[in-house]
């Protein structure tokens, strides 16, 4: 027991454990389509912003490049300059430069005295950008971005960061210039990865990916121009204190229930009445071995083989816990076939099958079936059936007929039968005329009070009267003390068996028993037990 609750508060920790980073990794996924669609709303409108604004910029300075016939800062290079500045949504202060002097603006006119613009912060193959640029109408106290195509140049008007909302929530506009991605827009914690941008750029895409405690999202219309946006993890967790709340009290709860229901589970699967149901693998039972002593010899002249269960912990169990739940399965007949196989294994392995007489118990419907004899016919060769007994377990029996004409037509081939625990089920002397057995083996029960009950050894007495009235052998079982042995003896029983001369052991400590019973020193019987304790 020890072993299984050992067993189970390691399947427990276990499960809380996989539960737990379960719950994690739905939590962290539920968190990322929280960032995918924030990032996607922003992607979206950064799709519709670049259009826009470099449509409307395109436009316009193409319009003014190719204007012609008209004198740089001309009245009617002015006017055209204005009405752009009038149509535009984006743009404002439209300007002429001039070898990097600016010459005339929409808002300060023609300049008596041109002003020097400091350079581009970056230029590519079509436009020139400068992130902070001074307005010149607000005396640099106030910057934009300046962005020039040809002579001419446009500030764009200022614009929100979508970003600037949550302190977990960067996002930037970059360009590539010279095989470099530089930031036009924004305040992006991270550059678009180089790696992520295929070299034949076709058609816009989205790239998504972990990085040092940020989750990145990246969106490129075209290979020159893509838009990052990042989630600082921790700072998210920090920020958003409901959110996270919500999802330690899920998460304390998915525990509670786990905790609650595991136990439920855990015996619903591991159950005994589960593990038979699963079926009997090889392996699942082992044989125990009990010596049967003739008292007139005062030897072992045969041996009981009883069935252990090893359940999925290890641990061994007994016939009266699982035997039922074999039988409520029907898997009578592969409980027996293993339980032959695996004895006739030990034996064989030993060098003992065919020197030593052996008994296995029997299901009543395996008999009635001839599965039992087909078995033993498939498991053990003919000059070995007159070794085996088999011991007929006392239930209700179903067709009386066919249990007969089965135990006939095994005692034809030379097994012996036995009925099991007699006195404790159905047997009547109707019964053992029909059967035609072999030995009648007394039930613990009897042997157990004939040193405390004269009423238990006038039971047994009857039994031994009625078998030897059918011809037939006695077995008591049961044996514990030297009283009853004795008794037995004077009842004229010929065999017993018992803890007084061994437990059922293992088959090498079963060899064990046998090689100390040759060679110990002849000995009253008084003075000497033969007990051998079964390893805890």
């Amino acid at each position: 027991m020890s072993f299984l609750y050992g067993r189970f508060q390691a399947i427990q920790a276990i499960s809380l454990l996989l539960v737990s980073l379960l719950f994690t990794l739905i939590t962290l996924w539920a968190l990322e389509a929280v960032w995918q669609d924030r990032a996607s709303d922003i992607h979206t409108r950064y799709k519709t912003l670049d259009s826009a604004i470099m449509g409307e910029f395109i436009s316009n300075l193409n319009q003014l490049n190719s204007a012609s016939g008209m004198s740089p800062c001309s009245p009617e290079m002015l006017k055209l300059m204005r009405i752009a500045e009038y149509r535009s949504r984006y743009w404002h202060e439209y300007a002429y430069v001039e070898d990097g002097l600016l010459l005339c603006s929409t808002s300060l006119g023609v300049l008596d005295q041109p002003i020097p613009e400091a350079p581009a912060d970056f230029v590519n193959d079509e436009f020139s950008f400068t992130r902070n640029f001074p307005v010149p109408l607000l005396d640099g106290t106030v910057s934009a971005m300046r962005m020039q195509q040809g002579s001419y140049r446009a500030l764009l008007k200022p614009m929100a960061n979508p970003a600037d909302s949550e302190s977990w929530l960067d996002m930037g506009v970059f360009t590539l210039v010279q095989g470099e991605y530089h930031e036009v827009a924004g305040s992006a914690t991270y550059i678009p990865g180089k790696e992520y941008i295929p070299d034949s750029f076709q058609k816009p895409y989205v790239m998504e990916w972990y990085d040092q405690g940020y989750w990145v999202s990246q969106l490129c219309l075209r290979q020159d121009a893509c838009a990052v946006v990042s989630v600082d993890i921790i700072e998210f967790f920090s920020s958003e204190n409901e959110l996270v709340s919500l999802a330690i009290l899920g998460y304390l709860v998915i525990i509670l229930l786990v905790a609650m229901l595991l136990p439920l589970q855990y015996q619903r699967f591991f159950s005994l009445h589960q593990q038979v149901r699963r079926g009997i693998r090889p392996g699942r039972i082992v044989c125990h071995y009990q010596p049967v002593i003739s008292i007139d010899q005062d030897r072992p002249v045969n041996c009981e083989v009883l069935a252990r269960w090893i359940d999925e912990s290890g641990a061994l169990v007994y016939p009266d816990q699982f035997i039922p739940a074999v039988e409520a399965h029907g898997l009578t007949s592969q409980l027996t076939r293993e339980v032959l196989l695996a004895a006739t294994g030990d034996l064989q392995k030993a060098g003992l099958l065919g020197k030593i007489p052996f008994s296995i118990n029997a299901f009543p419907e395996d008999i009635e079936s001839g599965a039992l004899l087909a078995l033993i016919d498939d498991v053990l060769l003919p000059e070995f059936h007159s070794l085996l007994t088999v011991e007929l377990t006392e239930k209700e029996i179903n067709d009386m007929d066919h249990l007969c004409a089965g135990i006939m037509a095994m005692r034809a081939r030379g097994i012996r039968v036995a009925i099991d625990d007699f006195g404790t089920g159905y047997s009547n002397l109707n019964h053992l005329e029909k059967l035609c057995v072999d030995y009648i083996k007394i039930d613990k029960s009897f042997v157990w009070g004939l040193d405390e009950s004269t009423v238990h050894s006038g039971l047994v007495q009857n039994i031994v009267y009625l078998a030897e009235s059918l011809g037939l052998q006695t077995v008591a079982e049961g044996v514990e003390t030297q009283q009853q042995l004795k008794m037995l003896a004077q009842l004229d029983v010929q065999y017993v068996q018992g803890y007084y001369f061994s437990r059922p052991l293992p088959f090498d400590q079963f060899q064990l028993f046998l090689e100390r019973y040759k060679k110990r020193s002849v000995t009253p019987r008084k003075q000497t037990s033969f007990l051998i304790e079964e390893p805890g």
